[in-house]
């Protein structure tokens, strides 16, 4: 790879990895390993490497003026109109004036040309695509079971979200980053297909770690919505998690991937029991509607069929639409006021300058 002029940056996430063989990779290619744990490191992590491969981007540069030219060429209109009208009581020389004043008329009105024309694009808001990977999501009254479900319905909204820059985060005991908004949704895709959740703490959902890392992450000056996949298990007191939303501007959507009927989850061989000895049913927690509700945000029931996925892009199109990015092309324009301008001034000094040297 680094004779083909291909540096790779690896990054370790959590305690199990092997370090030895990322920091060999990295430093073979001519690259960097990094060490991370925590969301906020690794977003972190994420602006060091883009800085170390910053690429060359073409840019137009703009500046904003005004003209103030049709201030003085109104006033010498103003004269040549007074002129005008002494050249026609005196009944001689108005064709002159007559000409002069047309011609600086169409130079207060600044006729223009198109120029060249010059590509441009706009970036705004991010969504951020929260995912509860806790052990109730493997609970199965949603086919093959909660998890999947949400997994399947995150990737089937990416393909619906075009120009949209979406990440993703996962979150149990503690919130982890899988993806940092980006609009390459195929590469975000194949990060949800490629979620292993091998020696991840998942006894309990933490929704305010998650709402303290999203508002962490990204730029507080960019609309950002936040779209949680959960059951709402673990979430505590939705209007204190609504107020925290608020505060962090985030613009919150929620999925239920669960059902009110509820279901019991598998383990091993058999079905996971309580500290007494019964077997536990999980179902959907009303306080995750009531918290995205309060925070002023929309709630969407788990439907078999992709009518959900629809309005959910729908949804995330309307916070985001203001941030959505665009593309285009602009026409400069060239202001040729001048010519006109300069030709009323010839045609109004002509006629005395002739009468100048027939005097002499």
């Amino acid at each position: 790879m680094k004779e083909e002029g291909i540096r790779v940056y690896t990054v370790g996430v959590g305690d199990d990895f092997r370090r030895e063989i990322l920091q060999r990779i990295a430093r073979q290619s001519g690259g960097e390993f990094f060490d991370a744990s925590k969301p906020e490191e690794l977003a972190k992590i994420y602006e060091r490497i883009d800085r170390l491969e910053r690429s060359a981007i073409e840019t137009v540069p703009y500046i904003e003026t005004e003209s103030y030219y049709r201030i003085p060429l109104g006033v010498a209109i103003l004269l040549l109109g007074v002129l005008l009208f002494l050249k026609l009581r005196q009944g001689r020389g108005a064709f002159p004036a007559v000409l002069s004043l047309v011609l600086s008329l169409a130079a207060f009105y600044g006729p223009t040309v198109r120029g060249e024309p010059v590509g441009i694009r706009s970036g705004g808001g991010d969504l951020w695509i929260a995912l509860d990977v806790s052990r109730s999501m493997d609970a199965r009254d949603l086919y093959p079971d909660r998890l999947h479900f949400a997994l399947h319905k995150a990737e089937r909204l990416l393909e619906e979200l075009e120009g949209i820059r979406a990440g993703i985060l996962l979150f149990a005991e503690r919130p982890w980053l899988v993806a940092p908004p980006s609009g390459d949704h195929e590469a975000v895709r194949r990060l949800l297909r490629r979620i292993d959740l091998k020696g991840v703490e998942r006894e309990r959902a933490d929704w305010t770690a998650l709402l303290k890392s999203v508002a962490r992450l990204g730029d507080e000056n960019k609309s950002r919505a936040l779209l949680i996949f959960g059951d709402g298990e673990g979430i505590g007191d939705p209007g204190l998690l609504a107020e925290s939303a608020r505060e962090a501007r985030l613009k919150v959507l929620g999925y239920a991937t669960a059902t009110e009927k509820g279901a019991t989850i598998p383990e091993g061989k058999g079905l996971l029991r309580d500290s007494r000895g019964d077997v536990l049913v999980t179902r959907l927690d009303p306080r995750f509607t009531d918290f995205v509700r309060e925070s002023g945000g929309r709630f969407f029931a788990a439907k078999n069929d992709d009518g959900d996925v629809r309005e959910m892009a729908k949804a995330v199109k309307e916070l985001l639409g203001e941030g959505k990015e665009k593309s285009g092309t602009v026409y400069r324009e060239r202001n040729l006021f001048w010519i006109p301008l300069l030709l009323a001034l010839t045609v109004f000094l002509i006629p005395w300058r002739t009468r100048g040297v027939g005097s002499a």
